[in-house]
């Protein structure tokens, strides 16, 4: 990921990474944990990347739609995918974010 960040930097003005949001599903995964503790990982790493470069930016779902992952989220059995509501949610974060930076 450093290295895709790398020859964008040069490429382009500012650089958009996100976080993922947190999911409905609580099902634990081949490694004894569930999906969210999973991408806390990436999650943690993703927040570091915008901390320690200019131009990056960050669209943090996770924490922008944390009360609502119950609703964003497709009902079971999915529980993973955005619903219509996630989408509508995802939208408007991304359209705030356009607007705050000018884009």
């Amino acid at each position: 990921m450093i290295k895709i960040l790398k020859i964008l930097k040069k490429r382009v003005n500012k650089i958009y990474i996100s976080t993922y949001h947190k999911l409905a599903k609580k099902r634990l995964e081949v490694n004894n944990k569930t999906v969210n503790q999973n991408l806390e990982k990436y999650n943690k790493i993703i927040r570091t990347l915008k901390n320690k470069k200019k131009n990056i930016y960050c669209l943090d779902f996770e924490r922008k739609t944390f009360s609502r992952r119950n609703k964003i989220c497709l009902p079971k059995p999915d529980e993973v995918h955005l619903s219509k509501i996630g989408s509508e949610v995802y939208s408007k974060i991304i359209y705030k974010e356009i607007l705050k930076n000018n884009l």
